[in-house]
């Protein structure tokens, strides 16, 4: 006979066995350290909490601990209440409030990272603003000594403007920040991103010290013509109508072209230049050394010029050529490119060209350019994960989402699309180990409606979805149990 203990250990192992023997269509989650979040957007980083109709409640954190959510990153322009001359102090009674939200997300059992956000002045002269930022970080980290590891400190939100101009003077910057942080937090976890707000095609630009409590994170809202309907922060504002579905052919990056109309023949691209050096213009991820264009047409086509861009923004020309139809063109990447991540083709003759094939050939691999919106946001993410892990970190994905199409949160853009994209997004990343943030929890791009008081339920579902529950009958105890 076995005791009540006894019989309690053995139940539970089964059920862990059965937990374990569940083979859904996702992996197994393996989000990273933080794993999975939510940004408590449009409160704090506004120049007065409320302005842009978010002020935090004791209920979000509440509500985000019991949806499943393991920390919130919580956005915050601390310039906006912190003096403009030395010493830089940071108000008492703004202070006090950050205080209460790290009190809210303790109490909730709740990670939290915090960041300098929307830090305008310092984009635009990081010079002038170098030492009132570091005040900043001396106060925070200071005042912040004491809390738990749950604390996680994010240097800055999308450095750009002038760090875009010159990256070193980001590496440079960010070096003196951490030191700053570490004379009072030498272990806990920061936080840095690469300069383009984030953006991933900028991380070889990034240069970090020896520490072994670094997160490196980024951005992504590709394509940003389905991620940004609407948006009138964006320009040009991209127009409502945009659906988005996983197995949809989709470029394998950014379209910045211009000139040109395009539409999809099953897998080739149909490509009108509407004019002379009209261009097809792909931002996509950086290239490897000894990268190569592989292009294929459906007819002979005399003055295709490919075109590369360098890590400092230059066009680099790599060859114009004859394509003959329906014949493989390889094309050699100059070396200057390598590191950046822009193919620009232009046709010296006006017409309608259909690409076949549009594939970079890199270290014995091939990344198509003509790929599908799940297939783009596969092999991009996977991109970031590989840079890391040659380096030694963990990711951090610290904000992705689809707009709504309304601040509200509840705009005419397709839920169905959205829904698709924002779980395609969140199992890519766990699939890869980092964790993530969603952007945002109850604005315009909101998981939860604060005007129904409810979740948007397919966008929470995307998020956090649960193992498929089976029917008591159907659960099988070992047989000592029985």
């Amino acid at each position: 006979m076995f005791s009540i203990r006894l019989r309690i250990q053995v139940m539970m192992i089964a059920i862990a066995a059965l937990a374990l023997l569940w083979t859904g269509e996702e992996p197994v989650r393996s989000a990273g350290s933080l794993g999975r979040g939510v940004n408590l957007g449009n409160a704090l980083e506004a120049e007065q909490e409320g302005w842009w109709g978010v002020t935090l409640e004791e209920s979000f954190f509440r509500l985000a601990k019991e949806a499943g959510f393991d920390h919130v990153r919580v956005p915050i322009a601390w310039h906006h209440h912190t003096e403009t001359s030395p010493p830089y102090r940071i108000d008492e009674t703004f202070f006090q409030r950050i205080d209460w939200v790290l009190e809210q997300a303790q109490r909730n059992d709740l990670k939290a990272v915090i960041d300098v956000h929307h830090y305008t002045d310092l984009n635009q002269n990081p010079t002038g603003e170098r030492a009132r930022f570091l005040a900043i970080w001396r106060q925070i980290a200071e005042r912040y000594r004491d809390r738990g590891p749950w604390l996680y400190f994010e240097l800055l939100n999308e450095p750009q403007e002038e760090f875009n101009t010159d990256p070193e003077r980001w590496n440079t910057l960010l070096r003196d920040a951490l030191a700053t942080i570490r004379a009072t937090n030498p272990t806990r976890t920061v936080i840095i991103g690469p300069v383009h707000g984030y953006d991933l095609s900028a991380l070889p630009a990034l240069s970090l010290p020896s520490d072994p409590n670094l997160m490196i994170t980024f951005h992504y809202y590709g394509p940003l013509e389905f991620t940004h309907q609407n948006a009138h922060w964006i320009y040009p504002q991209p127009p409502l109508g945009q659906t988005w579905s996983p197995d949809r052919p989709a470029l394998n990056g950014e379209n910045w072209s211009w000139g040109i109309t395009t539409r999809w023949l099953a897998t080739s691209l149909e490509v009108t230049f509407t004019y002379a050096y009209a261009g097809l213009y792909i931002h996509s991820f950086p290239l490897r050394e000894g990268s190569q264009l592989r292009l294929r047409t459906d007819r002979n086509v005399s003055g295709i010029e490919v075109n590369c861009k360098s890590m400092h923004g230059e066009t680099i020309s790599a060859g114009t050529f004859h394509v003959q139809a329906n014949q493989p063109l390889l094309v050699q990447i100059p070396a200057t490119c390598y590191q950046a991540g822009d193919i620009l083709i232009m046709s010296a003759q006006p017409g309608t060209i259909i690409f076949h094939e549009l594939t970079i050939i890199e270290a014995g691999q091939e990344r198509p350019l003509l790929t599908t919106g799940a297939g783009r946001i596969r092999q991009t993410l996977a991109w970031v994960a590989e840079w890391a892990r040659n380096r030694g970190l963990e990711v951090y994905l610290g904000e992705f989402g689809a707009y709504s199409g309304h601040p509200s949160g509840n705009g005419p853009v397709d839920m169905a699309s959205r829904a698709a994209w924002t779980q395609t997004v969140r199992a890519e990343a766990e699939r890869q180990g980092m964790s993530w943030a969603y952007w945002e929890f109850g604005s315009g791009f909101g998981v939860y409606d604060r005007e129904q008081a409810q979740w948007r339920v397919p966008l929470l579902q995307a998020l956090m979805p649960a193992p498929p529950q089976q029917p008591a009958s159907q659960v099988y105890l070992p047989l000592m149990l029985r």
